[in-house]
């Protein structure tokens, strides 16, 4: 078994270990946690019991202090009874009193006067006996007040000995109330002192599991880090190996396997297919014939090649070319490719300049061929149609002064044009626009795109009879497209069929890339004319793979006596780098060639095949194919022009980083 399996596997072993080891200590604390828990739910029932506790005997307070209170109310009814009773007898007592003082006068007052007459003396009998009967009644009714009396005081006594009988029983239950509401809390003082102590333990234990776990972990990592870097290390090693075996193999049967060479019709084609055979022979690597230019050569490496290799050979390759002393050969690599430059300085002696003496290889009057045939070289037989343009800057850019100059340009050869603004600053009143806006505010400026769209399908319905020649500028594209991809399909649909509807679109915004706009890939700007203006020039280079990093040094060379720069992509041919267009340039330009050619080119023309190979692309991806296999696939499944191979290269780019 190979040395990496074991490693993987003891490895794993070691992992597994570790894992069964730290899942002990989640059980314990597990364990921990349930007498926890269960200690919590006893003193919870507790506390219960305790208010339950001292919710009865609230009630019974009460009822006592109710029961005294009528008590209390009855002793004092008694008592005021008794204290009649007393002062009824007193009364009494003094009127039995005054009686008899009376009848010992009456008494003393007959002895005197027994002698006066009998009916005296039956007067005086009638007078005692009534007397005697009162007495009788008076001592009959004090016999029956005194029973009374004595009744109520021992009722009295009954009452205060159950009252205090009942004192007594509840001082009873208070004191045993008091003694287990103390029991009480001096077990949930022990129950909370145990609750401190198993939190203090858990938090130990947790934190030695997070110990051994990340001390467990670290150790793993650091293991598979070390593996990882050795496998890559071996990966590395056999890659280079393999390279260089492909190399081997490549030139063993360069008989068998040729290289695709040119055609052989011109002579930089000849000279292409020679540099093949030399750097085969030197190189041990494999060219095959890409395009070629004017001066240039481009070779297509079938393993990745550096351009050091190629230069190398350089003295080889100019005695192949038969150079002059003052020609030389430049050698860039781009994506994969090797481009072999012929540089000839007494041909660049007369290419125009800018003010500032710069070389910026491209002609004084790049931008009205730009605008109106996509090319920044005015070629034979090309016929003008304007072009759509994406502009990018920064405020203060020259923005505006740019799509001034450019409508300049379209109303000299279409006096007629109509020009339609979407600017959502309007409102806010930070336009800085010369054009009245059509469309103001941010949803009207979104409606203006699908209001443009539309307009492009009834012209090709036959609906506008008119076909008056559109143009539509939307400014702040940015910010109306952020977050929205209702809008893509529109723009996508104006950019490929408007031009051959007399429609044409202008959007300009802040960001050179294609991330802002929602549902775009850069290869969706291929139906456009890009700007970049001044900092987002430099952006662009640096972001965008299909412009050469080498512009970049222009650029830098430029910021030093050009205060606005433009790099330009136009729809075909080469990106380029030059001094934007100052404001008003094309202000009395007028066009060589009458508007009635132009009207008829741009009505019986036809659309141009698009290729669009986003949905073969994203099937191929499923399939598991590398980027490489996936564009040899797409090109042989639709075939184009050699120059529009990088092109395809980008569009499998996009589908798959999208």
């Amino acid at each position: 078994m190979p040395a990496v399996e074991l490693m993987d596997i003891n490895l794993l072993r070691k992992a597994c270990q570790a894992r069964r080891e730290l899942s002990k200590a989640p059980s314990e604390l597990d364990l921990i946690q349930a007498e926890l828990v269960q200690v919590r739910h006893e003193l919870t029932v507790k506390q219960r019991e305790l208010i339950n506790t001292r919710n009865s005997l609230g009630e019974k307070v009460t009822g006592f202090d109710r029961v005294e209170e009528v008590l209390r109310k009855q002793v004092e009814e008694l008592e005021t009874k008794q204290t009649q009773t007393q002062q009824f007898l007193e009364k009494t007592k003094q009127a039995l009193e005054q009686t008899q003082q009376v009848l010992t006068e009456k008494q003393r007052e007959i002895s005197e006067n027994r002698s006066s007459t009998e009916a005296s003396n039956q007067s005086f009998n009638q007078v005692e006996l009534a007397l005697k009967s009162r007495v009788k009644e008076l001592e009959t009714e004090l016999s029956q007040t005194h029973r009374q009396l004595d009744r109520t005081q021992l009722e009295l006594k009954e009452i205060r000995n159950s009252f205090e009988t009942e004192v007594s029983r509840f001082n009873q239950v208070e004191l045993a109330l008091k003694k287990q509401v103390e029991e009480l809390e001096t077990a949930v003082e022990t129950q909370s002192s145990l609750l401190d102590v198993a939190e203090s333990k858990i938090r130990e234990m947790q934190g030695f599991v997070d110990r051994e776990l990340d001390m467990s972990i670290g150790s793993i990592k650091a293991q598979y880090e070390t593996q990882v870097e050795f496998l890559e290390s071996q990966i590395q090693a056999l890659t280079r190996d393999n390279q260089e075996k492909q190399a081997m193999y490549d030139v063993l049967l360069g008989h068998t396997i040729q290289p695709r060479r040119f055609p052989g019709i011109n002579p930089m084609e000849i000279l292409g297919n020679k540099f093949i055979d030399a750097l085969m022979m030197e190189t041990k690597a494999v060219f095959d014939g890409h395009e070629t230019g004017a001066n240039s050569i481009t070779l297509s490496p079938r393993l990745p090649v550096s351009p050091q290799l190629v230069k190398k050979n350089l003295e080889l390759l100019k005695m192949i070319a038969r150079l002059s002393v003052e020609q030389s050969l430049k050698v860039v690599g781009n994506k994969g490719l090797i481009e072999i430059e012929i540089v000839d300085p007494s041909k660049t002696k007369d290419k125009p300049k800018t003010e500032s003496g710069i070389d910026l290889g491209v002609p004084a009057d790049w931008f009205s061929n730009l605008i109106l045939t996509g090319e920044s070289v005015l070629m034979a037989g090309v016929k003008q149609r304007p072009q759509h343009l994406k502009i990018c800057g920064e405020s203060e850019s020259g923005k505006s002064a740019t799509v001034s100059n450019g409508i300049d340009i379209l109303k000299g050869v279409m006096p007629n044009l109509r020009v339609m603004l979407a600017d959502p600053l309007s409102e806010t009143g930070e336009s800085s626009w010369n054009i009245p806006a059509t469309w103001k505010t941010d949803d009207q400026c979104r409606n203006a795109i699908k209001w443009t769209a539309q307009l492009v399908e009834h012209r090709k319905a036959g609906k506008d009879q008119e076909r008056i020649p559109t143009l539509v500028i939307v400014d702040e594209i940015d910010t109306l497209l952020e977050g929205s991809k209702d809008y893509a399909g529109a723009i996508k649909k104006i950019w490929k069929q408007g031009r051959h509807q007399g429609v044409w679109l202008w959007v300009l915004g802040q960001s050179p890339n294609a991330t802002p706009f929602p549902g775009f890939n850069l290869s969706d700007f291929n139906n456009c004319i890009c700007l970049y203006l001044n900092q987002t020039a430099s952006y662009a280079i640096e972001q965008q793979k299909s412009i050469p990093s080498n512009l970049m040094v222009k650029y830098h060379d430029m910021t030093e006596t050009e205060r606005y720069i433009t790099l330009v992509k136009p729809k075909r041919g080469k990106p380029f780098i030059t001094a934007s267009v100052k404001p008003d340039s094309f202000k009395e330009f007028t066009s060589t060639i009458p508007v009635e050619e132009i009207s008829r080119a741009t009505e019986s023309a036809e659309p141009p095949a698009e290729i669009d190979c986003s949905q073969e692309i994203s099937d191929l991806n499923k399939e598991g194919l590398t980027a490489s296999q996936i564009v040899e696939k797409i090109w042989k499944l639709k075939p184009s022009r050699s120059q529009e191979y990088l092109d395809r290269v980008e569009q499998v780019r996009d589908v798959i980083a999208s």
